[in-house]
Order: C-alpha cells, then sequence, then structure tokens
C-alpha cells in the first residue's frame, strides 16, 4: 500500500531500479502525484499518510507486499504500527516480487497463491 505521503520510506529509493510498476517514478515526479492528492493539506497528517497514523481500535488487517516494492517501507510501516497498536496483522511477503504481483496470475504461481491466501484470510475473519 501507498500509505506514507511524505515520500519518507527507504524503499522509494533504495528500490527504485528493482519495481518495474514504477520506472518512470523519479523523487520528483512521487512528490508530484503525492501533492496532486494531498493538495493544501499536510501530507504527515494521519489522515493523509495512514502510515503515521495511530491505529489502535481497527480490525484484523492483511498486508501484501513485494521483496523488490518501492512501496515496501510503507507496507512495513503499517505493521509495525498495527503490531503496536495490538492488532492481529498478517504480513505477507513476496520473494522477489513487485508491486501488485497478484494481477500477474494467469503467470505467475505465487501470484495465485497470493490470491489464495488473500481468500483464506477473508473467510476465518469473517466467519
Amino acid at each position: 500500500p501507498w500509505a506514507d505521503l511524505t515520500i519518507s520510506g527507504d524503499s522509494i529509493k533504495e528500490r527504485a531500479q528493482r519495481d518495474p510498476v514504477f520506472t518512470a517514478m523519479t523523487m520528483e515526479r512521487w512528490q508530484q502525484v503525492s501533492q496532486d492528492y494531498y493538495g493544501d493539506h499536510d501530507p504527515s497528517s494521519p489522515l493523509i499518510s495512514p502510515a503515521l497514523a495511530d491505529l489502535q481500535g481497527l480490525p484484523p488487517m492483511l498486508i501484501t507486499v513485494g521483496s523488490e516494492e518501492q512501496l515496501y517501507s510503507d507496507a512495513e510501516r503499517v505493521v509495525n504500527n498495527a503490531k503496536a497498536a495490538n492488532i492481529d496483522v498478517e504480513f505477507i511477503i513476496g520473494d522477489d516480487l513487485t508491486h501488485v504481483w497478484q494481477l500477474q496470475y494467469l503467470f505467475l504461481p505465487e501470484a495465485r497463491q497470493s490470491i489464495q491466501q488473500i481468500g483464506d484470510y477473508v473467510r476465518t475473519k469473517t466467519s
């Protein structure tokens, strides 16, 4: 998830050449797209950047992220904040995978497995 619109996560820079989904996203472009979303508001507001929010009271959550994803730091931060708030959180990291790898379900067995895990998680938490 893109959860920190201050663009402060290390993975934005560290994985810039490793995540083909975002290859055209320079730091300047990330900043522009981010500002297009938050406008005149403070990007560090937890209403804009949930990675910076107190997550107490939220229901269980499942976060998936690719290990090569530029948004990895955002996902990790949400998971850590959820754990700090005693939220039941499951964190699935797709090894050597990039942003939204589940969309490649026709080609990637890992994508089909992840979709199955997501379905199992929802069934378990809602039944």
